[in-house]
């Protein structure tokens, strides 16, 4: 199996968050976990010292404290750029959002042949309009020089993203690098059906979160990564309904 580092942006006021997710990444096959973070981080350090000890995981504190979601999101591109500098190409990467959940093996998929992975809605993949919607929340990077430059072109697009409004600008300036790289042949985009690698409500109410779930039942076995999207990490009973299911587990039974 091929080896994988995750690594995640997480201001300090979401460490909390990637607290209750944290485990699963550490049980996962991955080599490393490097948590990107900002200079608040120290004010948690009780909760840092009991979740994240563990001796896969490395807090890199690189930016100033920062607390608002647009900011938050338009971050992660900015450590892994940075990641890329402290790690030697041909290292593979899996950037996470800290409320992501690892059910399952991941280190395979670096065996086939990509620079960039990304998760969409599977209805869309071979349709030539894949990357029209690519969720940040998973993405898959094998470091080369190829993959270097497609992620310098995703943190200098969401400059100008940001002056059009985008409240989630990491994503459309991500959907717009992958489509200027897909344009160049050597470059390989890899679509992957988010029903798998990036399972997530589309919203927190209840017809979505039961939709959410009936999805997961079909797919029973086969997810890997369940994120608890738009704030539905809030209500442990979702984590847990869940993981059950995706498992295979009673609903009812132990998470």
């Amino acid at each position: 199996m091929v080896g994988y580092d995750i690594l995640t942006f997480c201001s300090s006021s979401y460490l909390n968050v990637l607290s209750l997710f944290v485990d699963s990444w550490v049980e996962s096959d991955c080599d490393s976990i490097r948590i990107y973070t900002d200079y608040g981080y120290e004010r948690h350090a009780e909760l840092i010292d009991r979740r994240f000890s563990s001796r896969k995981i490395s807090i890199i504190p690189f930016i100033a404290v920062m607390d608002d979601f647009g900011s938050n999101c338009a971050t992660k591109a900015l450590a892994v750029e940075s990641d890329m500098r402290l790690i030697s190409p041909g290292r593979n990467i899996l950037l996470l959002d800290c409320d992501c959940l690892v059910l399952r093996p991941l280190g395979d998929l670096y065996e086939r042949d990509f620079e960039i992975a990304v998760t969409v809605p599977p209805s869309v993949i071979g349709t030539g309009i894949e990357l029209n919607n690519p969720s940040a929340g998973a993405v898959f990077v094998k470091h080369n020089a190829l993959s270097k430059a497609i992620v310098r072109r995703w943190l200098d697009l969401q400059v100008e993203v940001q002056d059009r409004n985008h409240r989630c600008r990491d994503q459309q300036a991500l959907y717009l690098a992958l489509s200027e790289a897909r344009g160049l042949a050597e470059a390989n985009i890899l679509a992957l059906p988010n029903t798998v690698w990036n399972s997530f409500p589309t919203n927190n109410g209840s017809l979505a979160l039961n939709r959410w779930f009936s999805e997961l039942k079909e797919n029973e076995g086969d997810v890997k990564i369940l994120h608890f999207a738009v704030g539905t990490y809030k209500d442990k009973e979702n984590i847990d309904r869940a993981k059950n299911i995706s498992l295979g587990l009673s609903e009812k039974g132990r998470a």
